[in-house]
This record gives structure tokens, sequence and C-alpha cells, in this order.
């Protein structure tokens, strides 16, 4: 920057000159300073704000003996990190780091992973003062950009498991987190995104081998040789070894045709013994969940 040195405060022994001169900076704005809050767009194809995500710790940096400046800051949570680097010798970018999800409450990442896995060549980023104009030019991410993102990819997967969460939080008393991923088997994520679906009201079709019940004390033997069953469950789920209760609802399903893998077993069971069923004409089931106690089909 150039421009005149008009007046040169400091130590004793300074050189007291005046006129014209140049001089560079670094600066690093004080997040404490007068300044409105700040937060990140993501603009929809047809530029309609599609998500605003907060920023918090914004701090903005002036380069040395060069062009450019640095606004950076993290979404509320503390797990999305935005760095927009404007006026630099390239074209302006955005870099994006996400931090370990670990020990955060779903409903707190959401907005930030959902921002981050709605990025398409398409869409825009913008930062912008909170409810006022933007500051910088909106930045459109090129296609090759997108899909070699392993954030974007890793983003897009992660909506669906923390809405999944959200779901089992909407019933659980206990506080749901997310948990170390590395200790949450796929065959258990594959559950719980199941067991999400359910909780929303869907009903699930699917189709059975063979189930063991137990003959209850007032049950009797079914005088059909195919009979429908109606099986219900407390649900628990397995979060990286925390078992979690949903006592306010449980899993409902219903064998449509069932029958006895042995007739001779089922007619001299006892309560209290265990039964073997296997599927009649049909090997259909149903799944659902319903409040606790409705016994209902």
């Amino acid at each position: 920057m150039s421009g005149t040195v008009t007046s040169i405060t400091g130590p004793p022994g300074l050189l007291r000159s005046t006129g014209p001169g140049r001089f560079t900076f670094m600066v690093t704005a004080d997040p404490g300073s007068d300044r409105p809050d700040m937060e990140v767009r993501l603009l929809a194809p047809d530029d309609t704000v599609a998500h605003t995500l907060h920023l918090t710790g914004v701090r903005i940096n002036h380069g040395v003996d060069g062009p450019g400046v640095c606004r950076s800051g993290t979404d509320p949570s503390g797990v999305l990190e935005f760095r927009f680097l404007l006026n630099g010798p390239d074209r302006d970018r955005v870099r994006m780091t996400l931090s370990s999800l670990l020990g955060k409450t779903p409903a707190d990442v959401l907005p930030a992973v959902q921002l981050l896995a709605d990025l398409a060549p398409a869409t825009g980023l913008v930062l912008a003062v909170r409810g006022g104009r933007p500051l910088t030019p909106v930045w459109r991410p090129e296609e090759s950009e997108v899909r070699a993102s392993p954030l974007v990819k890793m983003a897009r997967w992660m909506v669906t498991f923390l809405q999944a969460l959200l779901a089992v939080q909407a019933h659980a008393l206990q506080r749901v987190i997310v948990p170390d991923l590395e200790q949450v088997t796929p065959e258990q994520v594959g559950e719980l995104i199941q067991l999400a679906r359910l909780l929303r009201g869907e009903e699930i079709r699917t189709t059975w081998t063979q189930i063991t019940l137990t003959r209850g004390a007032s049950s009797q033997a079914p005088a059909d040789p195919e009979f429908g069953v109606l099986a219900t469950n407390q649900i628990q789920v397995n979060l990286a070894g925390r078992q979690i209760l949903l006592d306010d609802v449980q899993r409902r399903v219903l064998y449509h045709s069932a029958r006895p893998a042995d007739p001779h077993q089922l007619a001299s069971a006892q309560p209290g013994d265990t039964v073997h069923l296997v599927p009649g004409s049909s090997a259909e089931a149903t799944i659902a969940v319903v409040p606790a106690g409705d016994q209902a089909r």
C-alpha cells in the first residue's frame, strides 16, 4: 500500500521525517471488536438461500508483502471451519475443515454437516453480515472439486446417520451423542437407519425364514395349520457400547403366515416352552413401531 507519512510516533530516537513512503502490514482483527456478526450462506442454483450458518470466532487476516485477505470462522458447534481466501494471486477460494463429531449432539452438528452435504457445482457460498449484505463474492465450486472432495462424500452419508440419531433422541430420556464411528459396525448403522424410518411412521416389508417364540400361560395352540403371528418387543439401541432404551414405543412384527416346524411340538408345548415356526404359504412380514402397550394390528 502506498501513501504519505504525515506523522510518526514510537520509541525515543525514531526517525521523525515525513513525506511519501511505502509500507506493508499484517493485521489480525480483534474478535471482540465492534463488528457485526457474520454468517455463511449456501445459495441454491437459482441463487435463493438454501442454508444459513452463523459463524463464531471470526478473524480477518491480511497478508504481508502481497495481496489477499483471509476471513475465517467456525460454526457454533465448532466442527466446521471456513476460510475465505480473497483477492489473492489465484481466484478466490474457500477452504473448509471438518473436525471430529465425537461426543457432540446430532442437533448441534447437523446444520453444518447438512450445508457441507448439499454443496454441489451449481451452488454457491458467500460470507455475509448476519441478516445483511454479502461481504464476499459468491464462490461456486467446480464439479471436479466437489466430486473429488472426501468431505462432501462423508457429509452426505453422515447426514442420514445424524438424522437417525435425532429420531432416537425424540424417544429416549438419555442424552444421545455422536459415537466413535470406529466402534460402530456397518450392521449397527444399518439397523439404526432402519429404526429411524420406523420411528417416523414407516412400515417395512420383509421376509423371514424361522422364528422362535415362547408359549404364554394363556395362549392356545392354533387350530389351523397356518396362522398369523403378532410379536412385540422392547426397543434398545446399541451405540458403541452404550445401551439406549426407548421406553415409549415398541417394535411390532406381523408374520402374515406361519406354521410350526414340528406340529407335534406345538401341540404338546406347555407355558414357557419354546416353539419353532417357519413360513407358511407366505414368508412376508411387516415391521412397524407403535406406542408402548399397543397390541392392535
